[in-house]
């Protein structure tokens, strides 16, 4: 079942802000397997970290909601996610153990 742009919006903020509300604390991207997807992005752990996917009715409805969340309300980006896949299912995880970039070589 496909869910619309409202749909999946009421289910992911009720879900994220009863984990914890401090929306920059989680990850949302948009992939056809975003179990998959979640599973590379660095230090998540999907037995630990609490994760939630919604497929919705295309590509173009997920990246708005994607964008709805990291625009309005300062969700990360999956690393690399600049020029992603057009997915048609939204994910958003929290990583219990944050990513961190690695630091530059010092002198650089």
């Amino acid at each position: 079942m496909k869910y619309s742009v409202q749909q999946i919006k009421y289910e992911l903020l009720g879900y994220m802000k009863a984990i914890d509300a401090d929306f920059r604390h989680w990850t949302i991207g948009t992939s056809d397997d975003p179990a998959g997807e979640m599973q590379i992005i660095p230090g998540a752990d999907l037995d630990r970290d609490p994760w939630i996917f919604k497929p919705a009715v295309s590509a173009i409805a997920a990246r708005n909601i994607q964008s709805y969340f990291t625009g309005i309300l300062a969700c990360r980006l999956p690393p690399g996610d600049e020029q992603p896949e057009a997915g048609s299912c939204v994910f958003a995880i929290r990583l219990v153990i944050p990513y961190q970039p690695p630091s530059p070589p010092p002198g650089s």
